[in-house]
């Protein structure tokens, strides 16, 4: 599902290109990001939920990645893989945590000092988990994000991955639309 929140690129257009029948897009007004996600969940039709950005790039492991997780971790509700930052590649060997209380305790913490332990690319979670949580908070114009994630953590049984599979942009420019 694409979302197409009110852009003013040739993104949509992009995306055409692509001629494919696996691909839907949805237009709407522009209600900025956690608008565009939560329509985005809304018409999603599988059980599992990834969001992207114009800043992240999936790399090919991707799926594969959080089909293993989903697998070896039969009560996982919340998958965050690991990500690169801009151009530089952080090499990384499997490793698989298993969030305890303690665990979840640290994460809150750091997710309050705006610690990016996950970026928007890197989190799959069950969209029964993001729709009863009511979405992202449509009142954020930034950080909303960061919000989801310290709530899916805190309430939900999470896997995290030391496997690199998506590459967020620092310095890309952001062509993200938030709402005024």
């Amino acid at each position: 599902v694409v979302v197409d929140d009110g852009s003013t690129d040739n993104s949509v257009e992009e995306v055409q290109t692509l001629h494919s029948d696996q691909i839907r897009i949805v237009r709407k007004e522009n209600g900025g990001v956690a608008s565009a996600r939560n329509r985005g969940i809304a018409e999603a039709k599988g059980d599992w939920v990834v969001c992207f950005d114009a800043d992240d790039t999936m790399y090919p492991n991707a799926l594969e990645e959080y089909a293993k997780m989903i697998a070896d971790y039969a009560d996982a509700e919340v998958l965050i893989s690991s990500y690169d930052v801009s151009v530089k590649r952080n090499v990384s060997s499997p490793q698989y945590h298993y969030c305890a209380s303690y665990f979840r305790e640290t994460v809150k913490y750091y997710a309050r000092g705006s610690f990016y332990f996950a970026c928007t690319g890197v989190v799959c979670a069950k969209k029964s988990c993001l729709r009863s949580l009511g979405g992202f908070n449509e009142v954020y114009t930034h950080g909303e994000d960061i919000d989801m994630w310290y709530r899916l953590v805190s309430r939900f049984v999470t896997v995290k991955s030391d496997v690199v599979t998506a590459m967020y942009q620092l310095s890309a420019p952001n062509r993200v639309s938030h709402r005024k």
